[in-house]
């Protein structure tokens, strides 16, 4: 990507391909969370770990990968990555830093302010308030092209 592209070379993801995206990262914290229990129940005795330190141990991979997923994989966490969207910062358009992924999706952990973050989407902004907060935003990958002209016959 250039550094130095105008706002112009860039086009918001839509709403559905960042509900896309965060519905396959939903899914990837449920499936490691769920992989890890399996295996730390299937260790029983054997286990060195105790029970409660296995599942904080869980825990702290699946929020950290929600909290810092994005910009730990370059801006595109797995679920921005298939659908082809990626969260830069507002200002410089590189990959969003730990603090801004950290603070954009920390509201995703705090009752009702995940509520007002989802209808920012819905009422046709393309930001919600976690990317207002961390000033970032959710783009499509590639550049845009030139616009076609339209034609007058």
């Amino acid at each position: 990507m250039e550094q130095n592209a105008s706002p112009d070379a860039f086009e918001f993801a839509s709403l559905w391909e960042r509900l896309a995206a965060h519905l396959i990262d939903g899914v990837i914290m449920i499936a490691i969370f769920l992989a890890l229990m399996f295996m730390f129940t299937q260790l029983g005795s054997y286990s060195p770990l105790p029970e409660n330190a296995a599942l904080v141990g869980t825990m702290v991979l699946v929020v950290g990968y929600r909290l810092f997923g994005d910009a730990a994989m370059g801006g595109r966490a797995i679920g921005k990555r298939r659908m082809g969207i990626k969260v830069v910062d507002a200002t410089t358009r590189k990959a969003c830093t730990f603090w801004q992924g950290a603070l954009r999706n920390v509201l995703f952990f705090i009752p009702l302010l995940n509520v007002l973050d989802l209808l920012f989407l819905l009422l046709g902004r393309q930001e919600r308030l976690g990317d207002r907060l961390a000033r970032t935003y959710v783009i499509r990958n590639e550049l845009l092209g030139p616009r076609p002209q339209k034609s007058l016959y």
